[in-house]
């Protein structure tokens, strides 16, 4: 009788933890969206990045983080980030009025490490006067 009123507890307490997962949601127009944001991502591939990791995230915008090529200062990195802010980010033309394109590359070397971070609104990343970048060195 005590195993049995065990297993009914173990099967109500795991009802319970199933019952409250919520619902799989999904993203319209994901697959279009993600094909628009290749193509930035391919830009750091072939010029500052070993390595670039890129979502979206629902009603923020999309997160491009890079990992830095060995060797590259602070200024390289910086003009070709900010050159493919300027003419492929418009690019990104699914994104919903007030999200926002972040990119964030880190650089770990021998004897430093830093990152940079530009934060701009989809609609206007075009315009540097829109743009937050931050530099952070350790």
């Amino acid at each position: 009788m005590k195993r049995l009123a065990i297993c009914l507890v173990v099967m109500l307490l795991l009802g319970t933890v199933t019952a409250g997962a919520a619902e799989f949601k999904t993203i319209p127009n994901w697959a279009a969206l993600r094909q628009d944001m290749e193509l930035f991502k391919g830009a750091l591939d072939r010029t500052v990045s070993n390595t670039v990791l890129n979502t979206y995230l629902p009603g923020y915008g999309v997160v491009f983080l890079f990992s830095v090529k060995y060797g590259m200062d602070q200024e390289d990195v910086q003009y070709e980030v900010e050159r493919a802010l300027r003419f492929i980010t418009p690019t990104i033309s699914l994104l919903p009025e007030g999200e926002v394109i972040a990119i964030i590359g880190y650089y770990e070397g021998f004897m430093e490490e830093w990152e940079i971070m530009y934060v701009s609104r989809a609609d206007s990343s075009a315009d540097p006067n829109t743009w937050d970048v931050y530099f952070n060195k350790r």
